[in-house]
Parts: C-alpha cells; structure tokens; sequence
C-alpha cells in the first residue's frame, strides 16, 4: 500500500511538471503570438497615421489659399470664412476619429481596446458620409454662385474646372475612405482570429 502511494505521489509530481512545462510553454507561445499581431497592426495603423497627416496638410493648403481665392474672384468674406471653417471642422473630425487609434498607442493597449478603437474609426469613416456629403453640395453651389456673380466673361470655363477638380477630389477621397474602411476590417478581423 505503501509502495502504491509512493507511485502515485511520484505520477503527480510528474504530471505537476508537466503541466507547469506546457504552461509555460503556452505562455511564451502566446505572448511572441500578441506581439507579432501587434507588430502587423503596427504596420496598417501607419499607413493610417500617415494618411491622417496627409489630410491635415490638405485642409492646412486649402486655407492658405483662401485669401488669393478671395482676391483672384472677388469672393464675399463669408464664403472664405465658410470654406476656412469648413476646413477646420473637416481637420477636427478627421482627429476626433483617429484620436484612439495610432500605431505609437499600439505597444500601449490590450487587444479587446484596440479592436474597439478600430471599430469606432470604422463607423467614423462610414458615417463620415452622412455629413461630408451636405456639406461639399452647400459650398459645391457657394462657390457656383460666387464664380458666376464675380465673373466679367462667361463662367463655364470656369465651373467646367471647378466640376472637374471636385469630382477628381471625390473620387480621390472615396477611394482613401474605402481603403480605410477596407484597412479597419482587416485589422477587427486580425484580432478576432
């Protein structure tokens, strides 16, 4: 009975190391795991980042033409002071969505934080329609309005280009908006697995 004892106290001390081996092993397995997810996020949220900065210098351009906007159309002060605050609300928006989301953050937060965070950017960029869309139709007839009430010569020209360099923007910010959105899933589904 003795010697059953000692045989079944040496299998569980056994079996006790085992387990402790595979727990560790387990343990090392998953953290190179956490880290080599992280490090491919890292890569997609810089493209993000990237782009965010990209869309600060656009809106930082766009303002700084303004004034020879102004004085090459005789455009009214409001209509500057619309299409600035525009921009300035446009740079705010593009912050307030990506404001929890940025490859530098990434070391910092735990998977479930970072999924949420990437979510929300996802619905940022879906909604992002809901109100960009309004917003380009009134200052798309502003600007319609001011270039053909300050124009001498016939206007067309001039709103064949503006219609021209709008749809081209569109389509140019469609494309990074579904991207992104494209970018966002990837990575939602990256941590899900």
């Amino acid at each position: 009975m003795e010697n059953e004892n000692l045989n079944t106290s040496a299998e569980l001390e056994q079996m006790r190391k085992e387990y402790d081996l595979l727990k560790n092993k387990f343990a090392k397995q998953s953290i190179v795991n956490d880290r080599l997810l992280k490090e491919s996020m890292k890569r997609k949220l810089t493209w993000l980042d990237k782009e965010e900065r990209e869309e600060y210098i656009y809106a930082g351009v766009a303002i700084a033409l303004c004034p020879s906007f102004r004085l090459a159309f005789n455009a009214s002060g409001w209509f500057i002071a619309f299409t600035v605050l525009l921009m300035l609300f446009c740079a705010f928006m593009n912050w307030w969505m990506h404001r929890n989301v940025h490859a530098r953050h990434i070391e910092q937060q735990d998977l479930l934080t970072v999924a949420r965070n990437v979510k929300q950017l996802r619905q940022g960029y879906v909604d992002w329609l809901k109100w960009s869309i309004p917003l380009l139709v009134v200052w798309a007839g502003w600007i319609a309005y001011e270039v053909v009430r300050n124009l001498d010569r016939s206007p067309w020209p001039m709103m064949i280009g503006l219609g021209i360099g709008m749809t081209f923007g569109m389509l140019i910010g469609l494309r990074y908006r579904s991207k992104a959105i494209k970018t966002c899933d990837e990575l939602i589904k990256q941590i899900e697995e």
